[in-house]
């Protein structure tokens, strides 16, 4: 892209990834903000701010985005965007490469379902008894070596299997459901990272 962010090369790969030829993005302005109205959609939509900050200051940036296809899904792409100068180091451009994110992003999600098979009750939808005891021995093990004060608190549902055999197991499943509801309301969240997703659980 030029100064004036118009596109001045559109190679081959980028036709494939985005569904646009060359003739419909061709002389196409980036916009400056993510909320600018598109005429052909090709770009992705956070492209204009690295592209106006690399094209101010010089400096490489990269970001991943999602940029709209030519049949209209969304597709997730990485991108890094690095200036271009004459002889005397002006900036004259800047040039883009994309590539197809959908991949990584395939997988991220992929270990987000198989985190949640792990640590939270198919029911409740709050962390289970495998990821309690792991988050207590090592939240016993750090306030012990920070020798900070520390508390558990138990809860119990009163006449729970009473609810069970008068009304029946789907009503049992909404009052858990309700309580566990209740209690990620109203207690403050722990958060763990595991493979680089961050993840809240309320205990």
């Amino acid at each position: 892209m030029n100064l004036e962010r118009q596109i001045t090369f559109w190679n081959k790969a980028a036709e494939r990834i985005t569904g646009f030829t060359k003739a419909e993005v061709w002389g196409s302005v980036a916009p400056t903000t993510c909320y600018a109205t598109w005429t052909t959609g090709a770009i992705p939509c956070a492209r204009g701010l690295p592209l106006s900050y690399t094209l101010r200051d010089g400096q490489f940036r990269s970001a991943s985005v999602f940029l709209h296809h030519k049949n209209g899904h969304r597709l997730p792409v990485a991108i890094g965007v690095a200036p271009i100068t004459d002889n005397q180091q002006n900036i004259i451009g800047a040039v883009e490469i994309f590539r197809d994110n959908s991949t990584t992003v395939a997988a991220l999600e992929h270990l987000k379902e198989l985190e949640d098979l792990v640590y939270l009750d198919g029911l409740t939808h709050i962390a289970n008894r495998t990821y309690l005891e792991t988050f207590i021995v090592a939240k016993f093990n750090e306030l012990r070596r920070l020798g900070w004060s520390f508390g558990v608190i138990s809860i119990d549902v009163d006449q729970f299997k009473s609810v069970n055999d008068t009304f029946g197991h789907q009503t049992g499943d909404l009052v858990l459901k309700m309580v566990a509801q209740t209690l990620v309301k109203i207690v403050a969240p722990s958060t763990w990272s595991a493979g680089g997703v961050e993840k809240n659980f309320s205990v």
